[in-house]
């Protein structure tokens, strides 16, 4: 599959990093530094991230993004989001699916 690829995460240091980050989400705002969208929903984590100059967003604002670009169908983007709770255990804020599907689509 030629979509992705696998490279090793730059050394540099992380403006404002705490304890609290762990060695994934530090590697992931160094590979977005050049650019690039940082999918993460941990607050401090992100605010870490925006303030080395990375675009951040949550998992609810992807799949609004998704929606909105009409990238995917709207009943894909549910079946994602109900994998995420089953699977993952991940809990959207009540009323996210009817937002969703009230989404202007450009």
């Amino acid at each position: 599959m030629d979509c992705f690829e696998v490279v090793a995460s730059p050394e540099e240091e992380v403006k404002g990093a705490t304890d609290r980050l762990g060695a994934g989400e530090l590697a992931c705002i160094r590979l977005c530094s050049d650019g690039g969208l940082l999918l993460m929903d941990d607050r401090v984590a992100g605010e870490i991230a925006r303030e080395n100059g990375v675009e951040v967003t949550s998992i609810p604002g992807f799949l609004i993004a998704l929606r909105k670009a009409e990238f995917i169908s709207l009943e894909r983007i549910l079946e994602t989001k109900r994998a995420l709770e089953d699977r993952d255990h991940y809990v959207f804020e009540e009323g996210f699916e009817e937002r969703l599907k009230k989404v202007k689509r450009t």
